[in-house]
C-alpha cells in the first residue's frame, strides 16, 4: 500500500520510494538513531532502578525521596493556586485602575467645563485656575437673574456622649 504525499509529509520516519527502491534519507536516519537510543537509555535508567529499589539497605532512603516527591509535588500545586490568584488579582486591579483613570479625566472634563447654571460653579472654575475676572464676567453677562441672599446658617451645639451608667439612670 503507498502512501499519499501528504502522509508521506507528516511523517519523518517514513521510507520514501527513489527509482524504484527504498531508501531513507540522512537527518531521517540521525534522528530515529537517535530516538531509539533515548528509549534504550530510559530502559536501562528503570532497570537500575528497579534494582535498587530491591535492595533493603536503600528502600528506607527512596522512601523518604518518595515522601519528599509527594510534598513537592503539593508545595508546587500550592503555588500554582497562588498564581493564578494572583494573576486574577491583577487583571482585577488592571479593570479598577482603567475604571478609575476614566472616571478621572470624567472629573477634569466636568470641572473644567462647569456649567454656570450649577451651583458652586464659581468655586469649582476658581479650584481650576480661572481668574475672578472672568467669572464676574461670565455673572455679568447674565442679566435677568436676581441674586438670591444667602440663608443664615445656625451652628450645630455639640452634646457630650452618655456612658452606660447614664444611659441606664435616664427614666424610661
Amino acid at each position: 500500500m503507498e502512501l499519499e504525499m501528504g502522509e508521506e509529509e507528516k511523517n519523518p520516519f517514513v521510507l520514501q520510494k527513489e527509482k524504484g527502491r527504498r531508501d531513507v534519507t540522512s537527518p531521517d536516519l540521525d534522528s530515529l538513531c537517535s530516538h531509539i537510543n533515548d528509549k534504550v537509555s530510559n530502559i536501562k535508567a528503570l532497570l537500575q532502578l528497579r534494582k535498587i529499589g530491591q535492595e533493603a539497605s536503600l528502600k528506607a532512603v527512596l522512601s523518604k525521596i518518595l515522601h519528599e516527591m509527594f510534598l513537592f509535588n503539593d508545595l508546587l500545586n500550592q503555588m500554582e493556586l497562588e498564581c493564578h490568584h494572583q494573576e486574577r488579582k491583577q487583571s482585577q486591579l488592571k479593570e479598577l485602575q482603567e475604571l478609575i483613570e476614566r472616571d478621572y479625566k470624567e472629573a477634569e472634563h466636568l470641572e473644567a467645563n462647569m456649567p454656570f447654571h450649577l451651583p458652586n460653579a464659581g468655586l469649582a472654575s476658581a479650584a481650576a485656575g480661572l481668574p475672578a475676572e472672568k467669572e464676574a464676567q461670565g455673572k455679568a453677562a447674565e442679566p435677568g437673574r436676581p441674586k438670591k441672599p444667602g440663608k443664615e446658617v445656625k451652628p450645630v451645639k455639640e452634646i457630650p456622649f452618655l456612658t452606660v451608667e447614664e444611659f441606664d439612670s435616664v427614666p424610661a
